[in-house]
């Protein structure tokens, strides 16, 4: 097979394998020009020739366009720059162990300062920003790993393989951008991770090229678990890419039984509502979403508590909680959940959950305060507090207080939250049904605000027109109208009688007599004005 040669764009550098069947003379050439080449370089540094590069390409190299924003994608994109090699020596001849599977690697993602942006400046590759439109045949092969975007269907149908996606479920399953977490939320024992094919339009419906289950270890947390899927579904990608005609000409499609979805994470998501959350979900609930989005309760006064650092449920239900209870209270209290105490054994913040089992964190954070150590939390927040109480649940309104008899005995190893209740004590919950009304009654307030303006600006028109009324003279003004009708009057009557028949009627003359009676009236009453 005789290989081509292309350029690449770096410094001129030949790797050239030539068969027999060459002439002489070429090889000769060829020979020439790398030992000038080289004789330049050694003597003159700066030997100013133009930035070519020119190697063996196979035809089963690949030119690739990659997909990606994050951290999951960058061990995928790692291992694809690890097979752009650039043939240095004839060891790159197809057959040997270090053939290149890839001769052109570029990236799309969204900004330039993720991590797989940030990877592929160090290592020179060309990076385009998202939206990029793909040109007609200018790739072999798209890679989609966690791009959270849909890829328009000219740009995939550019691509002379299409593209391809890896996901870290086992489709149809959690179908989305949060499989992991969803998986450990729901307390699945295995999950695994899907290389399929990219379709336009909707996320995660193409063929199923390879798959692979991972087993979910217990206790583990989903952003240990998102990086070593990582790991594996990168080499998933490589063994897919070595022998890609074959897993495209076997690729199923998915099952249409067991579709379900993993939707982007919310904040809420993170919300802990003591009152109707066991202790295992609240688990559950830390180990998925912790590093991905915050994990916080309701405190006392309705701020955000944020909760990390959580100690395990294996080790923490295997204590005798029901004798701290005693020794705090004086008794065991079931039904209490949102109890809150801190335990210097454990060296962390107790929270006892609607299953009355507890559950307990070394380091939280209220809000606009600094993230502090257990400790810490107990000597700023909860000493200070004389009679504890229930944290409240997700709606502050449904708070309750809830008091205890504190016993003498006291351990001195365990300190019960604080819990203002001279804050909450007199505290009463709305009438819901009151609460009804309150946009009738914004209404009303705004109606007799408009009225009693509409009232006010009526009266000052009123006096102001009073003013008005007074500064022209009502009773001179009547006078001199009544001498001008009968000026007016008069000269009418003179014109009428000195006019012929055929004249009697002569509107223009009327007019006139009319327009200077006007203009006589209208001096008169500015002159009584200026007096």
């Amino acid at each position: 097979m005789a290989p081509e040669i292309i350029e690449d764009g770096m410094w001129l550098k030949f790797a050239i394998l030539l068969p027999k069947t060459f002439s002489y003379k070429l090889f000769a050439t060829s020979v020439w020009v790398m030992v000038t080449i080289q004789v330049m370089e050694t003597v003159n540094p700066q030997f100013n020739l133009p930035k070519l590069r020119y190697h063996v390409r196979f035809k089963s190299s690949l030119s690739v366009i990659f997909y990606g924003s994050d951290v999951f994608s960058l061990a995928s994109l790692q291992k694809l720059y690890n097979l752009l090699t650039v043939p240095a020596d004839f060891k790159t001849v197809k057959g040997s162990s270090n053939e290149c599977l890839i001769d052109r690697l570029e990236i799309v993602t969204k900004n330039d300062l993720n991590r797989v942006a940030q990877f592929a400046k160090a290592k020179g590759l060309t990076v385009h920003q998202w939206p990029h439109r793909l040109k007609p045949d200018c790739y072999d092969l798209g890679v989609v790993v966690s791009f959270g975007q849909l890829i328009d269907e000219e740009s995939i149908k550019s691509c002379k393989y299409g593209m391809i996606n890896v996901h870290p479920s086992l489709l149809p399953k959690y179908r989305g951008s949060t499989p992991i977490q969803k998986a450990v939320y729901a307390g699945d024992k295995e999950t695994g991770l899907s290389v399929v094919t990219i379709q336009p339009k909707k996320y995660d419906i193409g063929k199923i090229l390879l798959q692979q289950r991972i087993e979910i270890a217990e206790g583990s947390k989903a952003i240990d678990l998102y990086n070593s899927l990582a790991e594996i579904g990168a080499t998933l990608l490589i063994q897919c890419i070595s022998n890609l005609p074959f897993y495209l000409s076997n690729a199923k499609d998915q099952q249409k039984e067991g579709i379900s979805y993993a939707v982007k994470l919310k904040k809420s998501d993170g919300q802990i509502d003591w009152r109707v959350m066991t202790s295992d979900l609240v688990d559950r609930t830390f180990r998925a979403y912790d590093g991905f989005i915050p994990i916080y309760c309701n405190w006392i006064n309705g701020s955000p508590l944020f909760l990390m650092d959580m100690i395990d449920t294996r080790l923490t239900h295997k204590l005798n909680w029901d004798n701290l209870e005693k020794i705090v209270f004086g008794h065991v209290c079931h039904d209490k959940p949102g109890l809150v105490m801190y335990n210097s054994r454990l060296n962390g913040v107790c929270f006892k959950c609607k299953d009355n089992k507890w559950v307990v964190f070394r380091k939280l954070a209220l809000k606009n305060y600094a993230k502090m150590t257990a400790l810490d939390f107990k000597n700023g927040f909860i000493s200070k507090q004389k009679q504890p109480l229930i944290l409240p649940s997700k709606s502050f309104r449904s708070y309750q207080m809830i008091e205890f008899k504190m016993t003498s005995n006291q351990n001195s190893d365990t300190n019960v939250t604080p819990c203002g209740q001279r804050f909450l004590i007199n505290y009463k919950p709305s009438d819901p049904i009151k609460s009804r009304y309150n946009w009738m009654v914004f209404l009303l307030i705004i109606s007799v605000t408009i009225a009693m303006v509409s009232i006010l600006w009526v009266t000052y028109l009123w006096i102001k027109s009073n003013e008005i009324k007074s500064q022209l003279k009502p009773n001179q003004l009547f006078d001199t109208g009544r001498q001008i009708i009968n000026e007016l009057t008069a000269r009418t009557h003179i014109q009428h009688e000195n006019r012929s028949e055929e004249n009697k009627f002569d509107l223009k003359s009327l007019f006139n007599i009319a327009k200077d009676a006007v203009r006589k009236f209208n001096e008169t009453i500015h002159s009584d004005a200026d007096h």
